[in-house]
């Protein structure tokens, strides 16, 4: 209202009194004034994208059951999906839902060995599979991959603490009644399930991060997971964070990469093998810390360089695109902050020769070229598997 209530009853009064009157006329206007901004209130609480006093009763209507720590935010964002709920039959609408949630998902629908279809090498899934259906939800966060069944997930577990299990009641309610639903969720690498070989002491690995620091270019050292013969096998995309934080002449190592060898990178390149890699390193001559994408091909090496600036973090997706050139194409996107929306730079080459498949993955290896003293310090923390 322009007036107050005060003033309105003040005018319903043939003649102007004062005193008692006034204290009078002020008390009931700031009643009214406190209905007035109530009814208001109610009618933002009508729509749940808007509600605060009546979320409780939201929540309760639409069946929704948040967590004591939930914010207000993610409670009001939790009842705007479930309002939003029709049901669908597609992917495309179980995508669009899960956007609305804030996830990022793709959606497999497992096929049965068919004659006349199935090739050699494709997976054996039994019959029933035609009523199954995955959900791999990708942008979530930590620390190993796990399989769970909606209402299975271990009390404690930290699943439910990090990343919205709500995605999973809601398909569950909008799911075809004939079909099966599972999930897996997509989190950052754990590298203590990595083999560390380090004689030296120069690595120290956590669950979600390594740092090394005064990594020799006369030693072999690395962290390091075999995940099965020719396991990255085609495309790929890779996270990662990376930080260079010192150095002692000439350093260099390898902050991420692929190989079918247990070796330095520099002896799988003098043993004419093959690699993948993303190298850190100390360029001397230009007096500046630099990112190398690198392929080794039968020993042959092709770069791309980017100069970085030190104790700075720096957001990696490396892609590998089998659909570009002649054998694929091997792409890092370099971006400065951590949602990965600002793009500083495009690293990329064009692999070589032909197709190749991978069985182990780095996230750290040295290049030990026997030079002493060329030492680099560094982190590299978050390696995110988005797809083998």
């Amino acid at each position: 209202m322009s007036q107050k209530h005060k003033n309105v009853l003040k005018q319903l009064f043939p003649a102007e009194l004062r005193e008692n009157h006034d204290l009078d006329m002020i008390l009931e206007g700031d009643h009214l004034d406190q209905v007035q901004a109530g009814a208001e209130t109610l009618l933002s609480n009508v729509f749940p994208d808007t509600t605060f006093e009546l979320l409780p009763d939201w929540e309760r209507l639409l069946g929704l059951s948040q967590g004591e720590d939930a914010s207000t935010t993610a409670r009001v964002a939790a009842c705007v999906a479930k309002f939003k709920e029709t049901g669908g039959l597609s992917i495309t609408y179980f995508k669009q839902l899960a956007a609305a949630m804030g996830l990022t998902i793709e959606i497999v629908e497992p096929q049965p060995f068919m004659a006349g279809i199935g090739a050699a090498g494709d997976t054996i899934y039994e019959p029933d599979s035609i009523w199954c259906w995955r959900v791999d939800v990708m942008d979530v966060v930590p620390v190993a991959v796990l399989y769970f069944r909606a209402g299975e997930s271990p009390a404690g577990d930290p699943l439910m603490s990090f990343f919205r299990p709500e995605i999973v009641d809601v398909f569950e309610n909008l799911k075809p009644a004939h079909t099966f639903v599972y999930f897996k969720f997509a989190y950052y690498e754990d590298f203590t399930t990595y083999i560390e070989q380090d004689a030296n002491y120069h690595i120290a690995a956590t669950e979600l991060e390594i740092t090394f620091e005064n990594l020799d270019c006369n030693e072999d050292a690395w962290v390091r997971k075999d995940f099965g013969i020719d396991f990255f096998s085609g495309n790929f995309a890779h996270q990662l964070m990376v930080k260079a934080t010192g150095h002692d002449d000439a350093g260099m190592a390898g902050v991420w990469a692929m190989t079918n060898i247990l070796d330095d990178l520099k002896g799988i390149e003098d043993a004419s093998g093959d690699f993948l890699s993303l190298i850190m390193l100390y360029d001397t001559g230009a007096s500046a810390y630099k990112l190398r994408l690198r392929e080794c091909d039968s020993g042959t090496l092709y770069d791309d360089d980017y100069t970085i600036a030190v104790d700075t973090e720096y957001y990696l997706t490396i892609h590998r695109d089998e659909t570009v050139g002649s054998f694929g194409t091997l792409y890092c996107y370099v971006y400065s902050d951590a949602e990965r929306t600002d793009l500083i730079d495009t690293l990329a080459i064009a692999l070589h020769t032909s197709k190749k498949d991978f069985r182990y993955l780095f996230g750290v290896n040295s290049y030990n070229s026997a030079a002493a003293v060329q030492k680099l310090s560094g982190v590299v923390s978050y390696l995110k598997i988005i797809t083998p």
